[in-house]
Formats: structure tokens, C-alpha cells, sequence
């Protein structure tokens, strides 16, 4: 599967109890609990990827005044003006731009950052947005063959194999932002790691809802 952040849950020891909990206490199959699992793993990652700043951060170029007197140096040295020297012109301050097909920001010189039109970011609230496509795929996902749903932002792969006695699941899901790790590090095994608990956490409130009602009747 191609794509920047991949994620992956099936039959594994740190998956199995929650999802043999999920199939005898819903009465799901197995494709069902797995699928409703990424469920929650998207519903993890979208709450993690909160929209941030609404502008771009700013960073001090810390050589700025160094290269400056180097420039002044030179210009003095052979009688011109620094304007005369050429090169690529020395900023104060470097907006920093991340771009979806790169992995480290681009830098965009700025001498006044903070009227600066650029700062201001045009895909904001651009990796929820990813998160919540993740989400409605997974959400919408019906059958019991191996399916597979890919667009410009999210790929979901189901497949089963086994026989008729033994089978695993495995759901492998992509979300495709390449900066999406570097804005929000770790964001992937933080979903996994979140939607399990969750997953979990609303098994166990099932369950005391279940043993309450249980006593209700029985007084």
C-alpha cells in the first residue's frame, strides 16, 4: 500500500482480547470487529490532529547579522555598494512552510513576519480533514470479502485468508499527508495505542451497563 502514514491491526497478542471481547460481547464477526477497530483508531486520529496555528511559525535566521558585516566587509573592500554584490538576499527571519510533498518545511525569507500575508496557512484543518475521510471510509465499509478503498487522502486494505476452520483479518489503513508525522509526531502509534483503549474503555462500559441491568432485575 502506498502512502505516508500506515497503520495496521489483526489477530496480534496486543490486539486479540479486545477483539475476542468485541466479537462475543457485540455478536460481530471477525471482519466486523476488526473493521469496527480502525473505526476507532481514525476516530483517535482526528482528535489528535487538531487543527493548530492558523499561521505559519516564524524562526530568527541566527547568522543574519554575521552575514550582513561579511557583506558590508566585502562591499567596503572593493568600493561598492552592497547592493552591487549580488548573491541571495539575507533575512532577518524565515517563515517556515510545510508542503504536502515534502517531509522538512521550506524556509521563505521575511523581513517583517508579522504583516507578512504568507504566514497565513490556505490548507488549515487540512489533516483532520484526512482523519475524517479515514473515518467515513471505514465507517461506510460493508461486506465480508477483501476490500480495498483508495483516494487522494486515505487507502483502506481488508483482506481475510485462512480456511474454514481458521482465518485472520488484517486491515492495513494510510493516510496520505506527508508532513503529518512532523506536525504531529508519533501521530500513527498514537491512534493505534488510543483506539484500542477506547475500544476497551467502551467494552468495559458496555459491560457495567449490562451487569446493572442484570441487578435491576434481579431485585
Amino acid at each position: 500500500m502506498s502512502g505516508n502514514l500506515q497503520m495496521e491491526v489483526r489477530g496480534t497478542e496486543s490486539w486479540m482480547f479486545a477483539l475476542k471481547r468485541l466479537q462475543s460481547e457485540t455478536r460481530r464477526n471477525a471482519i466486523d470487529a476488526v473493521t469496527y477497530a480502525g473505526v476507532k483508531i481514525a476516530m483517535s486520529g482526528r482528535k489528535i490532529a487538531k487543527p493548530g496555528d492558523k499561521r505559519r511559525a516564524v524562526e530568527k535566521n541566527p547568522d543574519f547579522r554575521r552575514m550582513v558585516r561579511e557583506r558590508r566587509k566585502w562591499a567596503k573592500q572593493f568600493g561598492i555598494g552592497v547592493s552591487q554584490l549580488g548573491g541571495e538576499q539575507i533575512y532577518p527571519h524565515y517563515i517556515l512552510a510545510y508542503q504536502q510533498r515534502r517531509q522538512d518545511p521550506s524556509k521563505i525569507g521575511t523581513f517583517r513576519p508579522q504583516n507578512d500575508p504568507r504566514r497565513e496557512i490556505v490548507n488549515y484543518g487540512l489533516a483532520r480533514k484526512m482523519w475524517n475521510i479515514l473515518y467515513g471510509q471505514l465507517a461506510s465499509l460493508k461486506g465480508t470479502a477483501n476490500t480495498a478503498l483508495e483516494n487522494g487522502a486515505a487507502a483502506i486494505h481488508r483482506s481475510i485468508q485462512g480456511n474454514v476452520t481458521r482465518y485472520t483479518v488484517t486491515l492495513k489503513m494510510a493516510v496520505r499527508l506527508n508532513y503529518l508525522d512532523a506536525a504531529y509526531p508519533g501521530i500513527g502509534a498514537s491512534a493505534l495505542r488510543n483506539g484500542q483503549a477506547s475500544l476497551v474503555n467502551e467494552l468495559n462500559k458496555r459491560q457495567e451497563l449490562a451487569i446493572a441491568r442484570a441487578n435491576r432485575k434481579a431485585a
